[in-house]
This record gives structure tokens, C-alpha cells and sequence, in this order.
């Protein structure tokens, strides 16, 4: 009873944060396609549970998998796409639900091999689809530069610049005090760790050989990887008997929460203000 209230709890979070105001915030644009923000909002929050079932998937215990899900319900970049029409939003709810289906109805042994070999080839149609479309393909030295800048400290905690325009560039794609859990659950052994770090090399890889980089935004699909190792980070850290280690989950989650605060302010206040200004730079559906 008590997890499903829990679970409860975090997907009406998670749904304010995506439906409130949703037709004003951000403002719309001649372009604007309300239907597929209402989508990307029904995806977002959808979303906040597949990430839950994929971290059971991956044979995580459940209230780890629950802080997963909460992680996810609340990282800056997954507010932001799941409150404007993002065909990246739609395709990473479509991945990982495809795999959580693939994996419970048709792979039921635990071949592991397969999930690598299912796996590389998955995330080897975007780049082969971009060699037939704007052959040649970036120079390396323009890769590495771009998988420099996915790995910087400045894109993941400080200023995302996936989508300069429309996006919210006063922060990064997560908050900086998920730091200490990702290191946390990084280092802690738990079920699937191998499989979820390839995935997660996988997308930084091909991201990076994005010929629109960096607005393309295909790193997004990283996040409930990122979701996943926090959750478990955030668990491990409170399990731990060490009071030095104690002490600094309880001040990062205390900072954590100002973190967050700080978003809500900034999204639903500024962020409006800023973006009324782009508009005519902003273009596509948004």
C-alpha cells in the first residue's frame, strides 16, 4: 500500500510539472502545436513509470527503482521537453517501453549477450541513417569535440545548449547536486549496471556524431539512464552506515531541494519572460 501511494504521489508530481499552464508556459508561437504538447505531456508522465519498470528490468529493488522514478519526474531537461511538442520526448518513451516489452514477453531467459547485440544495433540506425542523409559524415576531431562537450560539467549541471532558443539554458540537463548520487551509483554494484553504462556510452557516441549537434538533442534519451544511476545512488547513500557519507547525502538532498525550488521559480516566472523574446527565432513546432 504504501509503494503505491508513493508511486502515486511521484506521477502527480510529475504531472503538474508537465500540464500545469501547459498552454501558455512557454508561450506559444505561430508554429505551436498544442496537440503535441498535450502528447509530450501524457508521454513525460508516462515516462516518470517506464523509467520505474526499466529499473526493475534491470533487477533493482524497488525503492531504488521508486527514487529513479522520482529523479526522472524532476530533472530540468525532462520539464522542458515534456512541456513543448518533442519528437525526442515521443522517441525515448517509444525506446524504452519497446525494450521493457521486448524484454518481458519475448527475451524471457536472461541472455545478456542478446541485450548487448539488440542494443548496439538499436542505437546504430540513427548514425547510418545520417551517413545516408549528409554523407560525409563529421570530421573526428569535430566528434571529439562534441563528446567532450556532452561529458563537460558545464552542459550536464550548469547550461544546457541543446536547444539554445526555446530551451532552459540557465541550467543544465540535471542539478548539480545529483553529483554525488551518480558517483554513488557509479561505483556501488547492482544488477544491470553493465547493460545500462553500455546503453548510456552508446547514446553519448552517437549523439556526438550528430551532424546538428548540438541542437538535435538526441543526448535527452540519456536521461532516464542518468534517472536510474541517481535513484540507486540516492538509495545506497542513506543505506550506507558511514556518518561521513550520511552527511553529505542529507546536505546535497537539502541542497538538492533548493535546487529544485530555484527550477520551479525560474521555469514558471522568468523562463516565459525569456522565451517571449525568441520567438521569431524559434523554429519547427515547439
Amino acid at each position: 500500500m504504501t509503494f503505491k501511494i508513493a508511486l502515486n504521489l511521484i506521477l502527480a508530481q510529475s504531472s503538474i510539472l508537465r500540464f500545469w499552464h501547459l498552454e501558455s508556459i512557454p508561450p506559444q508561437t505561430e508554429n505551436t502545436l498544442l496537440e503535441g504538447r498535450l502528447l509530450s505531456a501524457a508521454t513525460g508522465v508516462l515516462m516518470t513509470l517506464v523509467v520505474f519498470y526499466f529499473s526493475r528490468m534491470l533487477r533493482i529493488n524497488r525503492k531504488p527503482s521508486l527514487l529513479a522514478a522520482w529523479v526522472y519526474s524532476i530533472i530540468p531537461q525532462a520539464i522542458e521537453q515534456g512541456r513543448i511538442y518533442s519528437p525526442i520526448q515521443l522517441l525515448t518513451f517509444l525506446l524504452f517501453l519497446s525494450g521493457i516489452i521486448i524484454t518481458k514477453y519475448f527475451l524471457k531467459k536472461n541472455n545478456t549477450k542478446l541485450y548487448f547485440t539488440l542494443a548496439t544495433l538499436v542505437f546504430s540506425v540513427i548514425p547510418l541513417y545520417w551517413w545516408i542523409k549528409y554523407p560525409p559524415l563529421l570530421p573526428v576531431d569535430s566528434i571529439l569535440n562534441n563528446l567532450f562537450i556532452l561529458l563537460s560539467p558545464d552542459l550536464l549541471f550548469y547550461r544546457n545548449i541543446t536547444f539554445w532558443w526555446g530551451g532552459l539554458r540557465e541550467f543544465g540537463i540535471m542539478y548539480l547536486f545529483f553529483l554525488p548520487f551518480i558517483i554513488l551509483g557509479l561505483l556501488k554494484a547492482f544488477p544491470g549496471k553493465r547493460f545500462l553504462l553500455f546503453i548510456l556510452l552508446w547514446i553519448l557516441v552517437f549523439s556526438a556524431f550528430s551532424p546538428a549537434f548540438p541542437e538535435s538533442r538526441e543526448i535527452f534519451l540519456a536521461v532516464p539512464l542518468w534517472s536510474v544511476l541517481t535513484g540507486t545512488g540516492l538509495f545506497y547513500s542513506f543505506q550506507a552506515r558511514n556518518i561521513y557519507v550520511k552527511t553529505v547525502a542529507t546536505g546535497s538532498t537539502l541542497f538538492l531541494l533548493y535546487e529544485y525550488s530555484q527550477l520551479i521559480h525560474y521555469y514558471f516566472r522568468h523562463y516565459p519572460l525569456i522565451i517571449s523574446g525568441n520567438l521569431d527565432k524559434i523554429h519547427g513546432a515547439f
